[in-house]
């Protein structure tokens, strides 16, 4: 199999500890994944793995994307959700697993 590369796994080791850091907020509960010994594991993988992309997804491109605006029904709501969630991952690189552990508490749905 392919091996991931260490920005990759440092990327979702980030989102544990900023979703730790959130959930154990005004706690006396320390963050299990600021731990002195998996931050020296995480600096020796850093030395062992490469931080090189692999390869960028297809949907990714920009060419795609762009392609995806001239053709997007505006007035299907679900085809335009799709399309912003994909042209915003471009711009600010975050994947699913970030939207996953954002607060969502405050948010209300309007009808």
């Amino acid at each position: 199999g392919k091996k991931m590369r260490f920005t990759t796994i440092e990327q979702k080791w980030s989102h544990f500890k900023k979703w730790f850091d959130n959930a154990l907020k005004n706690t006396q509960i320390a963050n299990p994944a600021r731990n002195a010994h998996i931050e020296k594991v995480m600096k020796t993988m850093a030395r062992k793995c490469t931080r090189a992309r692999y390869y960028s997804p297809e949907m990714m491109r920009e060419e795609y994307v762009r392609s995806a605006f001239a053709c997007v029904d505006w007035d299907e709501t679900e085809e335009v959700s799709t399309l912003f969630y994909i042209a915003k991952d471009m711009v600010q690189g975050r994947r699913a697993a970030d939207e996953l552990m954002l607060d969502w508490d405050d948010i209300k749905k309007v009808d």
